[in-house]
């Protein structure tokens, strides 16, 4: 049977302050609603919400509820006792559904999309699902570049594969967040595509890949589905999040085993990830400005602003981000978005924690 895992424990770490604790990205509304209802929302055309998981944390677990309950049942959003990658995240729901159904097939979905025409995702989907029906790989749904961009993954495309709708390829290779100049050499290669972080596999096939490459990670999550039901569930599964390093799926599996194909994707799609990408969904100023809030500017261009309260006015400055979001203030040249990541690190070992 084909369940829906909705992806919804991350901080969104890149675009701090606008994502913090108790207001992380997909709860953020954009156009109307929030980032993970409109993922719902989206998910349930194609599949019955009583086969939609919520794969979260503790931490969120009640935001989520208050989004998405009463229409998705509780016991549907399931919540990790630590954040540890998406990895550890579909290992969760994997071993969860498997335990009621051994044939089951997930698509998993991130949380932090903007995808505009639900039908031709729905269509996309299908062509996925259907080849999938007959061959035993992992599906990963790829996004034609527009430009270069460095903050995205590539996906490099190899053989076309037969199939009855839509384009299907072999993968040869991924490609992290690429310099700006192989980012421009995959573009022009026109065999790439941005890696959406959507996949579908049967979760047998998962567990396969994971006592293959990561038998020790296998053994653990297994002691947490031999304890499902039971009194020690919630401290093994506690322990075993205790012992994990965080991983994606993306490095742990879809890169290592040869069992992988894209399906091309038509349809528009936006990664809220970072403020570059958020700044596609923000409101046209001029001068290249996007802005979200009162802004006011003098001889400025290229400024991505966003402010909760009062205005942002800036003079004679270009390519920068600033954003106010409660007690917290970020100023950064807008090259070095992808390092705001790496500044809410530092925020921790410096003890400004209460500021994330």
């Amino acid at each position: 049977m084909l369940y829906g895992v909705i992806m919804a424990g991350g901080s969104g770490t890149r675009l701090w302050p606008l994502s913090r604790t108790g207001a992380e990205k997909h709860f953020r509304t954009i156009g109307g609603s929030s980032l993970l209802i409109e993922t719902f929302n989206r998910i349930k055309q194609a599949i019955p919400t009583s086969r939609i998981l919520v794969i979260t944390t503790q931490a969120q677990r009640d935001s989520v509820a208050s989004q998405l309950c009463p229409e998705l049942p509780l016991e549907n959003i399931v919540a990790e006792p630590l954040a540890k990658g998406t990895l550890a995240a579909l290992s969760y729901a994997t071993i969860r559904l498997i335990k009621n159904d051994p044939d089951a097939v997930l698509v998993a979905f991130p949380s932090d999309h903007k995808i505009n025409d639900s039908q031709v995702f729905i269509k996309t989907l299908g062509a996925g699902l259907k080849f999938l029906a007959k061959n035993r790989v992992f599906i990963t749904f790829g996004i034609k570049p527009k430009q270069p961009l460095t903050g995205y993954g590539y996906i490099v495309a190899g053989d076309p594969q037969p199939s009855e709708i839509g384009l299907i390829f072999k993968i040869e290779n991924f490609v992290e967040k690429p310099e700006k100049q192989k980012a421009e050499q995959l573009l022009s290669s026109g065999k790439a595509y941005w890696n959406s972080g959507i996949f579908a596999f049967r979760a047998k096939h998962f567990l396969d890949a994971l006592k293959e490459f990561h038998p020790e990670r296998y053994a653990l999550f297994m002691k947490i589905y031999e304890s499902l039901g039971t009194r020690q569930e919630e401290g093994i599964t506690l322990s075993t999040y205790q012992a994990l390093q965080p991983i994606s799926f993306d490095t742990a599996i879809m890169e290592k085993t040869k069992e992988r194909v894209v399906v091309e994707a038509a349809f528009d799609w936006l990664d809220v990830g970072a403020f570059d990408a958020l700044a596609e969904s923000l409101k046209d100023s001029g001068n290249g400005n996007r802005t979200e809030g009162d802004f006011i500017a003098l001889d400025a261009k290229n400024i991505i602003a966003s402010t909760d309260t009062g205005i942002i006015a800036v003079v004679g400055l270009s390519d920068i981000v600033v954003v106010r979001s409660g007690d917290a203030v970020l100023v950064a040249d807008k090259k070095r978005a992808q390092d705001i990541k790496t500044l809410t690190e530092n925020l921790k070992t410096q003890g400004f924690e209460r500021y994330l």
